[in-house]
């Protein structure tokens, strides 16, 4: 009997031990701004930003519930949807886009009532954690261009105007003149 006893409240502590949780989607079906779960954002014309044109404005960060019966695997909430919370996050932040967004989920008390988190009708349910950078986009500079309107600048100078004017201008450090 003693046997028993021990395999019965082995039993009840493990199905004590925070069944019930949720289960959600996170959607930003109608964010007006580009949402990545990594560092890249594309431009206007698809091609990936470079590093060097993305500048750091904000931070985006929320929590939100989400609720599930029958062990999570009935969603009461199946999406989050969280185009308003990145439309007004990056509109206040004056940004373009929300970059290395992470999603994390943690328990929240429900989850651990005893002996009521075995009932499959109780509800369970999970915080869902967001967090992501939000950035500014600078504008995109077309090398060639501004290669050839520098070296048009120089047009007509002397030898020596022109190694001071190109040694004072870093980008034009590789350029010679002659």
């Amino acid at each position: 009997m003693n046997k028993l006893h021990m395999f019965a409240a082995a039993s009840l502590a493990l199905f004590a031990n925070a069944c019930a949780g949720g289960r959600t989607n996170i959607v930003a079906p109608d964010a007006r701004y580009p949402v990545s779960m990594t560092a890249a954002v594309r431009d206007t014309d698809g091609t990936l930003v470079s590093k060097d044109r993305k500048v750091l404005v904000g931070r985006m960060e929320d929590e939100r519930m989400s609720w599930g019966m029958v062990y999570s695997a009935v969603k009461l909430n199946p999406k989050q949807d969280i185009s308003q919370l990145v439309n007004r996050q990056v509109r206040a932040s004056g940004g373009d886009a929300v970059v290395n967004l992470q999603v994390a989920s943690s328990h929240c008390g429900w989850n651990f009532v005893p002996l009521l988190n075995l009932l499959p009708v109780w509800p369970g349910c999970t915080i869902v954690h967001l967090r992501g950078d939000i950035v500014r986009v600078g504008e995109k500079r077309d090398e060639a261009a501004l290669a050839r309107g520098r070296a048009e600048k120089f047009v007509g100078l002397g030898a020596a105007e022109a190694s001071t004017a190109v040694s004072a201008d870093p980008l034009l450090a590789t350029m010679s003149y002659e």
